[in-house]
């Protein structure tokens, strides 16, 4: 058997987190998630996550520290022979995760649906309460360059994906069309 690896794409909210469960439970995927990385990475030298902007600071600390290609390579280290990573948000690191063969399914999902669906998650950081923090979150993140070459580009993956959800939908549809194009890759 082949390894499988899928990259999920989307904006806060999409749905690519539980997407991630759901084929860690129904298939037995390995989860990795750029945002935990980045996050143990601000945790163990005190670097502050309130918001996306935070996050970006983390990351290309992280950059510079480890170089340009670390946390792609660092999930493609992984043995697991089904690989689900979640956040991806570079073109770069999509074209390193390509090159070990992983396809990426891309979440389409307007931003008052997304909204909705943040609220009550206690994490302010990646979710504000307010609509319009919320969109200027994700605004300010597609403004930021991590380092040479490598920018967040969230809004351009999702529109070149291998593959694309609506995922407006109802979880239980979402996951069933996401079944449908797993399957056909296992």
């Amino acid at each position: 058997m082949s390894k499988v690896i899928i990259t999920l794409v989307g904006a806060a909210g999409s749905g690519k987190s539980s997407a991630a469960r759901h084929l860690c439970e129904k298939y037995g995927f390995e989860m990795f998630t750029f945002s935990t990385a980045i996050r143990e990475y601000a945790e163990a030298h005190n670097l502050p996550l309130k918001n996306r902007t935070d996050f970006a600071a983390a990351h290309k600390a992280i950059v510079a520290e480890q170089g340009v290609e670390y946390l792609p390579n660092r999930a493609l280290d992984s043995r697991a022979e089904h690989l689900i990573i979640d956040g991806l948000r570079s073109r770069r690191y999509r074209t390193v995760l390509q090159a070990a063969g992983a396809k990426t399914i891309g979440f389409d999902c307007p931003a008052e649906i997304r909204f909705a669906r943040t609220q009550g998650i206690a994490d302010a950081a990646k979710y504000p309460g307010d609509f319009n923090a919320f969109v200027q979150n994700e605004h300010d993140e597609e403004q930021v360059r991590i380092g040479p070459g490598l920018r967040l580009e969230t809004s351009v993956l999702v529109e070149t994906a291998d593959f694309r959800l609506n995922a407006s939908r109802p979880q239980d549809e979402v996951f069933k069309n996401l079944d449908a194009i797993v399957e056909r890759m296992l």
